[in-house]
């Protein structure tokens, strides 16, 4: 488990690497789709209450390419 508060330990930043980024704007449009099919406001494009920031996608290097093992970078985007 990772404490993203703290960072990587050593063992972790040997196995855990990044390997790309989420754009604020996707995050930002699939959250507000989302809020609109789950309140049925379908159209609302008004903006979220909470500010979004890009999001670090990380992989453990055992595991590459496995959708399962991607590891997304949570206080960076709250």
């Amino acid at each position: 488990m990772v404490n993203w508060d703290k960072g990587l330990s050593d063992e972790q930043a040997k196995v855990i690497r990044p390997v790309g980024t989420i754009e604020k704007s996707a995050i930002e449009k699939a959250c507000i789709a989302f809020r609109n099919a789950a309140l049925g406001t379908e159209g609302d494009d008004s903006p979220l209450e909470t500010e979004i920031g890009d999001v670090t996608v990380y992989e453990h290097t055992d595991f590459p390419g496995k959708l399962n093992n991607v590891f997304f970078a949570w206080d960076e985007w709250f």
